[in-house]
């Protein structure tokens, strides 16, 4: 092979490696000489949010370690055999429990109909307790650290989940954007929308499976146990919380 054959593929090696580190460095995983410095700033929410209220969560505490083991193809809905896996997870009188503080905290409850406002000090503060709840050896394995997360609720970027990585000296974050809408059967869904790692945005193409997986394991097993116990008919975004208005079906009066 020709001298500058050998160049030509020696600057593209280079190229390359400096692009990879370049990306790395934009994360704030870890430092890279040189290039940090230039690539890399310390990411921050679109606004600092307290803890508020923990809202009970009506999910077993080992129900996202099973949505990983639940398999389903992707742009299918899951099986009602799958369902029935989600079903075991969802416990009804925590349900109940929401509603009734939700109804506490400033909404209404009423025989047929409920109309509550969901906070991002409310989503705050349950994001840091399952944090300050989970065991020495899983916050050991945990690549983020919940005991700092926050939610912000903004009428134009909906919802930001901003998890602090566990461990990092660069405080780097990822920041996760969705946005929640009701659907035409009157049931929750949220769109992934963006999904950042320090200063990079991560491609479409890569959370385009995210969405397909965790994720929409876990709304898929939580959307059709919800939709028992009430339709939502209204959905409003605004700054700094959600309101939810809908109707309560007889499932729910029946607990």
């Amino acid at each position: 092979m020709c001298c500058g054959c050998l160049g030509g593929l020696f600057v593209i090696l280079v190229l390359i490696v400096g692009w990879v580190l370049w990306l790395v460095a934009a994360t704030g995983i870890t430092s890279v000489p040189l290039l940090s410095r230039a690539a890399y700033e310390e990411p921050k929410p679109l606004r600092v949010v307290k803890a508020g209220e923990a809202l009970k969560i009506p999910f077993d505490s080992e129900a996202l370690h099973a949505f990983e083991g639940i398999e389903f193809k992707e742009g299918e809905e899951p099986s009602a055999e799958q369902l029935e896996q989600f079903e075991q997870f969802f416990d009804e009188e925590a349900l109940k429990d929401l509603f009734v503080q939700l109804d506490d905290l400033g909404g209404s409850l009423s025989a047929n109909r409920f109309n509550f406002v969901v906070t991002e000090e409310m989503l705050t503060g349950s994001l840091r307790q399952a944090g300050t709840n989970s065991t020495p050896d899983q916050q050991k394995d945990t690549w983020v650290d919940l005991t700092q997360a926050q939610v912000a609720i903004s009428e134009k970027d909906g919802l930001e989940v901003f998890l602090p990585l566990a461990r990092n000296a660069q405080h780097s974050a990822i920041r996760v954007y969705f946005t929640p809408r009701v659907t035409d059967k009157q049931e929750l869904d949220m769109d992934l929308r963006e999904i950042w790692v320090g200063n990079m945005r991560i491609p479409s193409w890569f959370t385009g499976p995210f969405n397909e997986g965790l994720f929409r394991k876990a709304v898929a097993g939580m959307v059709p146990e919800l939709a028992k116990y009430a339709r939502i008919e209204e959905l409003t975004i605004e700054e700094g919380s959600i309101a939810l208005r809908g109707t309560l079906t007889e499932a729910f009066r029946g607990l």
